[in-house]
């Protein structure tokens, strides 16, 4: 039987129409193309790390898998590189599966819980998107990255995923 999404989002992405659908699936091994991880960072249970961009938006640390890396290795490289953090443990919480509507391509985005250290050390984003990191409180995190239902489903997943670990 075929999974459904708990959450489906349309959104205009610059201009392209895009749908997003968020599975709570942990079983990231079939899915092809991949082309994003990204983490919900927590340095307690109740602290949250985000990354202030260059255009004044919020994210969580993530970003593309460069040729060799392992799924959680680049997590780990992109959370150094946009929150001086070092990544301590990580779970999985789900997928997004992006479809673009003009062309009907399809790619994964991977959604994980990480617990982080905070580093003493600058932010190195080589992309220089992430320009500071902000500590915030889960349902303030979430205020932040405006990502609606789907954003706090997210948070919700992870917090609850890294409590639970």
């Amino acid at each position: 039987m075929k999974q459904k999404p708990l959450v489906t989002s349309k959104l205009d992405w610059y201009g392209e129409k895009i749908t997003l659908e968020f599975f709570d699936s942990v079983s990231f091994e079939r899915l092809c193309p991949v082309t994003q991880v990204q983490a919900v960072c927590f340095i307690n249970e109740n602290k949250i790390v985000l990354y202030k961009s260059g255009r004044g938006n919020y994210g969580c640390p993530g970003g593309t898998i460069e040729k060799g890396e392992s799924f959680e290795e680049a997590l780990a490289r992109e959370i150094h590189e946009e929150v001086a953090g070092k990544m301590i443990v990580c779970g999985r919480i789900g997928y997004l599966k992006e479809t673009r509507e003009k062309s009907g391509k399809v790619k994964y985005l991977l959604r994980y819980w990480v617990k982080i250290r905070l580093l003493d050390e600058a932010i190195s984003d080589p992309c220089d998107d992430a320009r500071s990191r902000h500590v915030f409180k889960p349902e303030e995190a979430i205020d932040k990255l405006n990502w609606d239902e789907m954003g706090k489903l997210i948070i919700e997943r992870a917090r609850e995923n890294f409590l639970n670990s």
